[in-house]
């Protein structure tokens, strides 16, 4: 099943002239929901959404003459969250941490990954999400543990800041090694944690998660932080917690994406509420096929080539 439908011009007439958008790219539009209108020297006609979902392109513009079976948008199908378990409306509390909240330089970093021009640089892509991991590991850091311990520098003594405890981190392979590697620039010392885990899609779009590979320090009582750049589900991530459970109970545990789905967000908030979230950005869909609506695509493949 596509997820993505082209809304095309009606076989009314041969031609019309576009006389208004109402709607612009990235708008959630629902079904029956006019979206432009069409007119010509017979008559003027709306044109409905035939599903629910993002507006993902237009290939119209205002006073623009088309043809009858010409295509005019696409929409994205998205799933109903709102038919779900979860609040159609996201309320973010003190453990979700949203850099996209305040403006900053991450922002020029996100819309490059994003950008369908920018992204077949796949050295570009994977050090924009380097550097993404090294502005989260920052903002992380501020949530550890430090002691006070006195150094000497070359004129006297002082007083100076030391991590009590080294963090784990915890890559989801391979779309994470990137943002790995920005965690491992500013944690130097960490040790680490890979999970080969992926989505084994089975019928009508439905998936289960299959782990093949964990290699991990002890995790009791030390502070785990898991990468991955996509937060869609949450069920990879939850899964990956599961398998780690083994190897010790953390006693602090940060969940660190680039880009989550609000329904992401909302599943982990319900299955680990004690544990953060951090993330550039939430985006508000998750289309048939689980994939965050706008997203960026698959970060894996970007970064590191497509796969088979």
């Amino acid at each position: 099943m596509n997820s993505t439908v082209e809304v095309t011009v009606p076989h009314y007439a041969h031609s019309y002239k576009v006389q208004d958008i109402f709607k612009k790219i990235g708008d959630f539009v629902k079904e029956g929901e006019c979206i432009c209108t069409l007119s010509n020297a017979e008559n003027c006609i709306a044109v409905e959404a035939d599903v629910s979902g993002i507006l993902t392109r237009w290939y119209v513009e205002m006073g623009k003459i088309i043809q009858a079976g010409e295509r005019i948008c696409t929409i994205e199908k998205t799933l109903k969250i709102t038919q779900t378990s979860f609040s159609s409306h996201l309320v973010l509390d003190e453990k979700v941490h949203v850099l996209s909240e305040k403006t900053s330089i991450a922002d020029v970093y996100l819309q490059e990954l994003r950008n369908l021009n920018v992204q077949p640089d796949r050295a570009r892509f994977r050090n924009n999400i380097e550097r993404l991991g090294m502005i989260l590991a920052y903002k992380v850091s501020e949530h550890l543990e430090y002691t006070n311990e006195y150094i000497d520098t070359p004129l006297s003594a002082t007083q100076a800041k030391f991590l009590r405890q080294q963090p784990v981190l915890a890559s989801i392979l391979r779309a994470g090694l990137p943002l790995h590697q920005g965690f491992l620039n500013i944690f130097e010392q960490a040790d680490n944690a890979y999970i080969a885990a992926y989505r084994k899609t089975t019928y009508h779009h439905e998936f289960e998660i299959r782990l093949e590979y964990v290699a991990t320090p002890e995790l009791e009582n030390r502070t785990l932080i898991i990468l991955d750049p996509m937060l869609a589900t949450g069920s990879t991530l939850v899964a990956a917690l599961n398998a780690l459970k083994t190897y010790g109970k953390p006693k602090a545990l940060h969940i660190v994406s680039v880009i989550a789905s609000q329904y992401g967000v909302q599943y982990i908030r319900e299955s680990l509420p004690d544990a953060h979230i951090w993330t550039v950005a939430i985006d508000p869909e998750l289309n048939v096929q689980s994939y965050i609506i706008p997203g960026l695509g698959d970060a894996g493949d970007l970064a590191l080539g497509k796969k088979i």
